[in-house]
């Protein structure tokens, strides 16, 4: 198999596990049949393969790139990529798990408080499987092998220079990705609590940024496989703790 084709099935994946939210805790007046879940799975299969390929192109072009998949398909030293890549991703995993259980003692009750759907959100859990295939595999192909790649590239271009981008430019897509993750869960709040405090929409959006720009650093430092894999334990050490 080739590069592309493992980002894919992953992503893939990650989306297929979608079928697994309760939805319908949060929209209770909405029936999700078999139809409309696989309808709703349609958007998010699309976007991911345009990221897979947008990455696969571009990605290459600016410098970034997955060391440990392309160990795996060249048999190159799997181990030595693991090590390369292992302590920073624990240090990311564990800093973003911290926030993500702050943001689900202080900011989740508070946003829960403020609506009629507080009783749902307190209801609603996304399964552990969701969390490590969808966010920890299709989300980092949206956002940084898709988006940053494309930030990256674009603002390489733009540059005029002709060799590989600079701190700054890589600064940009790495902030300018984390920015718009963090945005798309504006709707999300804006649904549940349609008046929410300045604070909690500073909360919402700082909370999804920093780990955002975490792994946007390790995706340009280390491969797309330690910002997946430091995605996967932040959800999977705050699911623990908490």
């Amino acid at each position: 198999m080739q590069r592309w084709q493992v980002l894919t099935v992953g992503g893939l994946l990650g989306v297929a596990s979608l079928w697994l939210v309760p939805f319908e805790i949060l929209v209770p007046e909405v029936e999700f049949t078999i139809n409309l879940r696989l309808l709703s799975l349609i958007q998010p299969a699309i976007l991911t393969l345009v990221a897979v390929l947008v990455g696969q192109f571009l990605a290459p072009k600016v410098g970034l790139g997955a060391p440990l998949l392309d160990a795996t398909l060249t048999e190159g030293s799997v181990t030595s990529e693991l090590r390369h890549i292992l302590p920073f991703a624990l240090f990311a995993g564990l800093a973003s798990a911290l926030i993500i259980i702050a943001h689900a003692v202080y900011v989740v009750p508070e946003i829960a408080g403020s609506s009629a759907l507080g009783a749902q959100l307190s209801t609603f859990e996304i399964p552990i499987l969701t969390k490590l295939l969808y966010g920890g595999i299709t989300e980092e192909l949206l956002t940084r092998w898709g988006l940053m790649s494309l930030f990256a590239w674009l603002g390489w271009r733009l540059s005029g220079r002709t060799e590989r981008p600079g701190n700054i430019v890589f600064w940009f897509a790495i902030v300018g990705s984390a920015l718009i993750f963090a945005l798309g869960h504006l709707p999300l709040l804006m649904m549940i609590s349609p008046d929410p405090q300045p604070w909690l929409v500073a909360a919402v959006l700082m909370g999804n940024t920093i780990p955002g720009v975490l792994f946007g650093w390790l995706f340009w430092r280390k491969g797309i496989e330690a910002a997946m894999l430091a995605h996967m334990l932040a959800h999977l050490i705050s699911t623990v703790i908490s």
